[in-house]
């Protein structure tokens, strides 16, 4: 049980990298597109999964939320900053990070 958990442990810990490194490219991608918001989130992201010694299930919901988010910026055409619903979005990505943390 103890081996299954460390090799749970260091797949996360793995996939949480290169979350990271996607997260990092579209920080820069998002305003070059026209979408500063998805920059927002990203870098949100980026933060988030910058210096995971550990993960657990519920960092896993607060990297699902991200993308959540971006998922309705990107559907929604939210150019500029979204306006009320990107203030929306961005008020409930905060609710379930601290929900989460």
């Amino acid at each position: 049980m103890a081996k299954s958990r460390e090799k749970e442990e260091n797949r996360r810990a793995t996939e949480f990298k290169r979350i990271n490194e996607i997260a990092h490219d579209m920080r820069g991608q998002g305003g070059t597109f026209g979408y500063p918001l998805v920059t927002t989130v990203a870098d949100s992201l980026y933060a988030f999964t910058r210096s995971r010694f550990s993960v657990r299930d519920s960092h896993v919901e607060i990297v699902k939320s991200h993308i959540d988010t971006m998922n309705v910026v990107i559907k929604e055409r939210g150019i500029g900053d979204g306006g009320i619903l990107g203030r929306e979005l961005l008020t409930a990505l905060k609710k379930a990070i601290k929900k989460f943390s």
